[in-house]
């Protein structure tokens, strides 16, 4: 099928107080491309608590398209008020795909965690060339933190002849 697993535009997921955030997504297969795990855009908000641990995943589908994501950030913000943040993103594709990436922060995207809380971002690119697995992209798009540690983890996608298949990229 034709979709994107979770798609969070202009929307807020919020948690107040202690307790966790899960968002879990996969991509659709449709020769199409674009079949992203999770869409966070149009100024999506997603905040998790004071502890705990805010977790957002995501694998792109098996599309011989282009742009099969894992997550993709789009001027929007995952934060949390001391919580732990996790992103972590899978590109996928098949056949002749490209630009299948882990991650992809762009277009003034934050993710940072509030007090002590860690980041940590992490991504592998899919099949095809310019398959990073975390890109940052616009001035103004960050991963920080208040407190915590920060580790952003990378690993470029492609197979066989594919070029351009970057770790962690910053454009």
């Amino acid at each position: 099928g034709d979709f994107v697993g979770i798609d969070i535009n202009g929307a807020t997921i919020q948690v107040t107080g202690t307790g966790s955030l899960s968002i879990n997504g996969r991509g659709g297969n449709d020769n199409s491309g674009n079949q992203i795990g999770v869409h966070v855009r149009g100024a999506g908000f997603i905040q998790a608590g004071t502890s705990g641990t805010a977790t957002v995943t995501g694998t792109g589908g098996a599309s011989t398209g282009t742009g099969n994501d894992g997550v993709i950030v789009d001027a929007s913000t995952i934060t949390s008020v001391g919580a732990s943040v996790t992103v972590t993103g899978q590109g996928s594709g098949a056949g002749a795909s490209s630009s299948n990436d882990g991650v992809d922060l762009k277009n003034v995207s934050v993710v940072t965690s509030g007090g002590s809380g860690a980041v940590v971002v992490q991504g592998t690119g899919g099949l095809g060339s310019d398959s990073y697995g975390v890109l940052l992209r616009n001035s103004g798009t960050l991963i920080t933190s208040a407190g915590g540690n920060v580790q952003v983890t990378g690993q470029g996608g492609g197979s066989g002849t594919s070029s351009n298949d970057v770790g962690v990229g910053i454009k």
